[in-house]
């Protein structure tokens, strides 16, 4: 999850009986229909409980806006890639984690103020049991 939280959502498939789990990474969102379905080709699933979390990490990327289409008017969406390697950090406490997202938030502000304007900025994502991607989106949004 591309956000600092102290829980994880589960999913669950279910069929006749048959039940499978999904861990929050193992499944994804359909932008259009807002259903979430299994990467593995199960098929559509459902929310079944949040977990609490274990671990988490800390990043800094470069974030710009990829012109998505001329639909109703034209619509952009964000794209970033990963900077700064050596301030990645992996925490398996919240409150550290939460603490450091806050300190590079400061710093990333203040690298914006001095260079404004321009077709990026510098922003922090935390994220919870998860890597962080060395870009983003995953995969081209596209218009419903």
């Amino acid at each position: 999850m591309q956000y600092l939280s102290e829980t994880v959502s589960t999913y669950r498939w279910e069929r006749n009986g048959w039940w499978r789990e999904y861990t929050h990474d193992q499944v994804e969102m359909d932008e259009c229909s807002g259903e979430w379905y299994a990467f593995d080709g199960g098929g559509l699933v459902r929310p079944h409980e949040d977990v609490p979390a274990k671990w988490w990490a800390v990043a800094i990327y470069e974030e710009g806006m990829s012109y998505g289409g001329s639909e109703e008017g034209g619509w952009w969406y964000p794209v970033g890639h990963l900077v700064e390697q050596g301030k990645i950090r992996f925490f398996n406490d919240y409150d550290e984690a939460e603490a450091y997202h806050s300190e590079m938030w400061d710093l990333v502000n203040e690298w914006n103020r001095l260079s404004p304007g321009g077709d990026s900025r510098y922003i922090v994502m935390g994220l919870t049991e998860e890597m962080p991607p060395h870009g983003y989106p995953k995969k081209r949004p596209y218009y419903c």
